[in-house]
């Protein structure tokens, strides 16, 4: 009898304590609840943004799958929901662009920008853009094909050359209509950057909880809850996957980031860069040089290796033969960076207007096909000016060019990780 006594008070002790798990368990499918909703709630908003974008985009990932594209998407290419998964070319386009695949492929592996103007079925005039998609851990993975209607400009165009004495007029015409095309792009990355921005802080919470609860931190859960929770972390994936993918397209387009100042070793930025870009420089069998430099600046790490990996890859791209050299320098408070490259050069009317907007001056420099400098210098210098420096370029047709990044020198006291000091020379 006195050990049924006490078995009986152990089980009412452990009755107690199923209870109270039971009750914390309750509050927490709660919570869980109203973060779903939460959740549910934001990827209405995402989806509903994504979907009312006027600009036809569709995004591939490594294996050329289609991964998802927005509706208007359908005007050049003939894409129906369950399009996505399927290979891009099983796609039946409305544009004539027989080699799709191929240039898609040929950014995924470069790292490099396309862009081509083509016509569709009803001979109307697009801008395709192709770029490569970068993950949050600088890895590739895909592409973006960015489709901008340019009928108009196009025919603009025909119709000042085919009409000399109203050029003029035509040309300002075009010009007010890009200005309003780019500022409302502009508005358009802004809002879909800060929308993103918002959406990640609840999405955060949702995969924190949904992570404590499958650790078991608030006790055991049922096969159903465990079934519940997988369900959370499975839609939470897929809408952080959405907002990466709005949030990156934004960031290319606008150029807003936000930066994290800090002293950097130079030489240290120099030797991640020559790692990332030896793949392109070994394919084109160039050369890269840099000297053993121990200078430190204040920068963003991030960021000055994002403007050092642009000019680089663009200094590969417009040189066949010989290679690229860095050279560093320190005078006063300034450090410079110089990217040298022994290619084609830049005219010296036009090394102005290749830090503008959309201006893509390569193309028209040569009648060899490299597409354009896009977005990526008008981005590098907005990033140094923002980091309290600039950039700027020297050049001569046929005599290569320099890109001279100069940013606020910096004193050493824990900078970012740098490699050890020596002169390097790969090709």
């Amino acid at each position: 009898n006195e050990e049924l006594q006490s078995t009986c008070e152990e089980l009412e002790t452990t009755k107690e304590e199923v209870e109270s798990t039971n009750e914390e368990l309750t509050t927490v499918n709660e919570e869980l609840r109203h973060r779903n909703h939460e959740l549910a709630a934001a990827s209405s908003d995402l989806a509903n943004v994504f979907a009312s974008t006027q600009i036809p985009i569709l995004i591939v990932d490594g294996s050329l799958l289609v991964r998802r594209f927005t509706p208007i998407t359908e005007r050049v290419v003939r894409v129906i929901p369950t399009d996505v998964g399927r290979p891009l070319g099983d796609l039946r386009l409305r544009i004539r662009l027989p080699d799709l695949e191929a240039r898609t492929m040929a950014v995924i592996e470069t790292l490099s920008v396309g862009q081509v103007d083509v016509q569709d079925d009803q001979d109307r005039w697009w801008s395709l853009t192709i770029r490569p998609y970068i993950t949050v851990d600088r890895r590739v993975d895909g592409a973006i094909l960015v489709f901008t209607d340019i009928d108009a400009t196009k025919r603009f165009g025909q119709q000042a050359e085919e009409r000399s004495e109203s050029r003029r007029t035509l040309l300002l015409e075009a010009e007010a209509a890009r200005g309003e095309a780019q500022a409302a792009n502009v508005a358009k990355a802004s809002f879909l950057a800060n929308m993103s921005h918002e959406l990640r802080t609840p999405l955060n919470a949702i995969s924190g909880y949904a992570d404590l609860m499958e650790l078991l931190v608030h006790g055991p859960l049922t096969a159903a809850q465990m079934k519940d929770i997988g369900r959370i972390k499975r839609n939470a994936r897929h809408l952080l996957s959405l907002i990466n993918d709005i949030l990156d397209l934004a960031k290319i387009e606008a150029g807003a980031t936000d930066l994290q100042l800090d002293v950097v070793a130079v030489d240290g930025a120099i030797t991640t860069l020559r790692e990332m870009v030896y793949p392109q420089l070994r394919a084109k069998g160039l050369s890269f040089t840099h000297a053993a430099s121990d200078l430190f600046v204040r920068a963003d790490a991030e960021k000055l290796q994002q403007v050092l990996l642009n000019l680089t890859t663009n200094a590969i791209k417009f040189t066949s033969s010989g290679g690229i050299t860095i050279r560093c320098s320190h005078a006063g408070a300034v450090v410079t960076i110089e990217v040298v490259d022994t290619g084609i050069g830049i005219p010296a009317d036009q090394t102005t207007r290749i830090f503008e907007p959309f201006i893509q001056v390569g193309r028209s420099l040569t009648h060899v096909n490299n597409d354009g400098v896009g977005l990526g210098l008008a981005i590098s210098r907005d990033l140094a000016r923002a980091m309290g420096g600039d950039l700027t370029v020297r050049s001569a047709m046929g005599n290569g060019s320099t890109f001279v990044l100069t940013l606020p020198a910096a004193e050493h006291g824990g900078a970012s990780p740098a490699a050890s000091p020596g002169a390097s020379t790969i090709g």
